[in-house]
């Protein structure tokens, strides 16, 4: 409808956190972390702009359509009444065609990146008067130990408090775990740069230091194949971190697990399989750990022994209950955690034995989270109560008796994430700023005087303050329908538009689609008109992924017409049409490894080749069976990465005319990567065909791919668009590329030879080009196919058709 089709993002988001406040009397209008990011991005001057509120490429920047958008739109109302949204809603869906700058105007008089600007300067004004008072009662907010950007993970402190293990995260890059010295870090290499520049121009100014020098990381653990290590843990040797992962299972998915980082020796053993385990903290004793195994939309408190890998639930969570962030207790008998119910986060104690929760911090209506013991007997945590999130100290009563909190900081933004050093008594805990989360620290966890009248609690001063719901709505229940087989589930028809064009023929192709949204049953129906080589006709391919292996079946009638060339001329004799039809049946089995792929492929195909050359047709039946076997490999590190594909499909079938035959093609491509060259792809592909076998099964190589008949029945056609199809023609093949990829594009060398019979590869067909390449994965839930995109120009080096240029692009649609 026109409100979504003409609204820009921030309406769509803000909107909807807006009423996601009035509906639930809760969420992010009534949390602490709207105000607290609106207050610390405006007293740094870097509130977005209106161009950069719907999109914007910045720590958090994606949240403001949602957070400065919601409280736009509050803002509006308060001061022209709530009917006005909806005159701006009725303006815009009226008959006369309006944008939503034309709609929005008509009710506030100005366009809305007039209006916003109005909105964000009475955000900072009010932030900056925040900031004022606090400074003047005192800011407590420790020591900067290191300035950092985005979203810095959770310190930890080894037991001896020399180390310090952190998440790093950075723009495009997977993020690290770093270990780092507690002890500050000597700036021995800036004052010997600064000795050198005076001593070059003693007239000179060094550069200020503002933040604290760059850490030396003692050791660094990378992501691997893309998925990062998170929430390191020291055990209580002070050498190892227990750490979890996303890592793959053998259906591909990706669930949480266990690892152990030998920090010394730089090894990392995985220590659980398949029990979802995540954010776990090692007991004293090392010998078990309690984690968080979060389904169904909520986290329970696990305890794993390793010895055994035996886990039991300690805490079980429901759709009301959650938990997060679990911690040992110094003795190993308590475990502290947060837990979410009612709309509120508390922090509750278990018994390492089981029984029911019991709660550390007093019934006062405040959010606490984020614990970590400091003591046997206390506690330091995460609490809203001064209205932004600062460290609080829970001296625990006695059994049965009352807790007592108390602040540690006092912050215009937010203090997160504390973590206490037993050794000296200091408090690690990040920090919020624009740009992330810097580490700081306090040198002590003495508590600070409570002040009086906080501004960040005055509701004259919203959205910068935290408006705490005076009643959460809850909804009544309703019985849940019986529980019905999907089936085939729900069904939804797309059709999608595809190519092929190339100097020899063009095709326009019309797909339809059928799927459900989930993508157990795919139906895909394709339909090509076209000339020349490209491939014209139909066929329609359904896949079942209900089971495993997956199913293919598929009907084809598809036709392609080549031209034939003499030996070493660039001039057609004469041109030969091609038409397959027939059937297939493929099973295809996978297996998926942490840092590896496997793919088996069993298939058989039963149909009729009609060809016709110079007025003489010809219609052969064809049979062919084939196994095909895929395998890849990836690896990385801090600043490389590689990869490793195999593919070897062997095949055995029949062709009228010509005896039984046998074919293979096998192909392996590696891909190097580095942040300090280009990357680098090279790939190989070597067949050979058994004599006696008909023209049809003979390798060709040159034209486009088929749009309509599955690879794996044409394996002896050896796609290049800028060559025409059966520039080479033998019964043994051998071809190689190398590419890079350059500002979006590949630039290639590519080389293809054949022979027949034993001997050497002598008459070779050479290309250079450049590619843009296109794949996208099947998307069920939004109804559309997968789908790759091969774009390209390319010159010939080699007689017949040298310094020919030529275009060539295909749209392949799979289901």
């Amino acid at each position: 409808g026109p409100l979504a089709l003409r609204s820009p993002r921030w309406v769509i988001e803000g909107y909807a956190t807006y009423i996601e406040g009035l509906v639930t009397g809760s969420g992010r209008p009534y949390g602490v972390w709207r105000p607290a990011t609106l207050r610390q991005w405006a007293i740094e001057g870097r509130l977005p702009n209106y161009a950069q509120l719907s999109s914007w490429n910045d720590f958090e920047g994606g949240e403001f359509a949602y957070l400065a958008g919601s409280a736009f739109l509050e803002w509006l109302t308060r001061h022209h009444g709530d009917s006005s949204l909806v005159d701006v809603w009725r303006r815009l869906s009226a008959r006369v065609n309006r944008s939503f700058d034309e709609a929005f105007a008509g009710v506030y008089g100005d366009p809305p990146a007039i209006v916003y600007d109005r909105f964000r300067a009475e955000v900072t004004a009010a932030a900056v008067n925040v900031d004022s008072a606090l400074v003047r009662v005192g800011l407590v907010d420790g020591e900067l130990v290191q300035h950092l950007s985005r979203g810095t993970g959770d310190p930890a402190v080894s037991r001896d408090g020399e180390r310090v293990a952190v998440v790093l995260r950075a723009l495009g890059r997977p993020s690290r775990v770093v270990v780092w010295s507690t002890a500050a870090e000597p700036d021995t290499i800036e004052r010997k740069a600064r000795e050198r520049l005076l001593k070059r121009d003693s007239l000179d100014v060094p550069a200020r230091r503002i933040y604290p020098p760059s850490k030396h990381a003692i050791a660094t653990l990378v992501s691997r194949d893309g998925r990062s290590f998170e929430d390191p843990r020291w055990f209580a040797d002070g050498k190892r971190l227990l750490l979890w992962r996303a890592t793959r299972r053998a259906d591909g998915a990706l669930r949480p697990e266990l690892y152990e980082w030998d920090v010394a020796r730089r090894k990392v053993r995985r220590l659980t399989s398949d029990d979802g385990l995540r954010d776990a903290d090692p007991a004293p004793d090392g010998r078990r750990a309690v984690a968080l195994r979060c389904t169904g939309g909520h986290c329970d408190v696990a305890m794993v022994d390793f010895p055994s890998g035996a886990v039991r639930v300690v805490a079980a969570g429901d759709v009301f209950t959650s938990y997060a962030r679990p911690r040992w207790s110094p003795d190993g008998r308590t475990i502290a955690v947060a837990r979410q119910r009612d709309n509120r986060w508390r922090i509750a104690l278990l018994d390492s034995a089981g029984g029911a929760p019991r709660f550390a911090d007093p019934d006062d209506g405040a959010n606490r989270f984020d614990p970590s013991w400091s003591g046997p007997t206390s506690l330091v945590a995460v609490s809203d109560r001064s209205g932004a999130p600062n460290l609080e100290r829970i001296d625990l009563g006695e059994t049965g008796g009352l807790s007592r909190v108390r602040p540690l900081t006092r912050v215009i933004g937010a203090a997160v994430a504390p973590e206490p050093n037993h050794s000296d008594g200091s408090i690690w805990f990040l920090s919020l700023h624009s740009q992330g989360y810097d580490v700081r620290r306090l040198a002590t966890a003495a508590p600070i005087p409570e002040s009086g009248s906080s501004p960040l609690l005055d509701l004259r001063l919203s959205p910068i303050v935290i408006e705490r719901s005076s009643s959460v709505r809850v909804f009544g229940t309703s019985p849940l329908s019986p529980l019905q087989s999907y089936h085939f589930g729900p069904r939804t028809t797309r059709w999608i538009p595809g190519a092929s064009v190339s100097a020899e023929g063009q095709a326009v192709t019309l797909g339809l689609l059928n799927s459900d949204p989930v993508g157990r049953l795919n139906v895909l129906g394709q339909a090509a008109v076209g000339s020349g080589v490209a491939w014209r006709g139909a066929a329609i391919e359904a896949v079942w992924r209900g089971w495993r292996p997956d199913g293919r079946l598929s009907a084809f009638a598809a036709t392609t017409t080549n031209a034939e060339f003499g030996r070493n001329s660039s001039a057609p004799l004469a041109e030969r049409t091609d038409g397959l039809r027939g059937v297939r049946a493929r099973g295809d089995y996978s297996l998926a490894f942490d840092r590896a792929d496997l793919r088996i492929g069993i298939g058989a195909s039963a149909g009729w080749i009609a060809s016709r050359s110079q007025n003489v047709t010809s219609e052969l039946s064809r049979a062919l069976g084939f196994v095909e076997f895929a395998a890849s490999a990836r690896q990385n590190d801090v600043d490389n990465s590689a990869s490793e594909t195999l593919l070897i499909n062997v095949a055995r079938g029949e062709t009228e005319g010509g005896s039984g035959y046998r074919r293979l093609v096998s192909a392996f491509g590696v891909h190097l990567a580095s942040g300090r060259t280009l990357p680098l792809d090279a790939n190989a592909s070597y067949g050979t065909l058994s004599q006696g076998a008909a023209a049809f099964e003979q390798f060709e190589v040159g034209g486009p791919p088929s749009t309509l008949v599955d690879a794996s029945l044409l394996t002896q056609r050896i796609p290049m668009g800028v060559l025409p199809t059966g520039t080479l023609i033998g019964d043994r093949l051998f071809t190689y590329r190398v590419a890079t990829s350059l500002a979006g594009l590949l630039p290639y060398y590519w080389s293809a030879s054949t022979r027949f019979g034993e001997g050497r590869f002598a008459n070779w067909q050479r290309v250079v080009g450049v590619e843009v390449t296109m794949d996208q994965t099947p998307l069920p839930v939004i109804g559309l196919p997968g789908a790759r995109l091969v774009a390209g120009v390319g010159e010939s080096l080699d007689a017949p058709f040298a310094r020919r240029t030529r275009g060539y692009a295909v749209v392949t649609l799979r289901p």
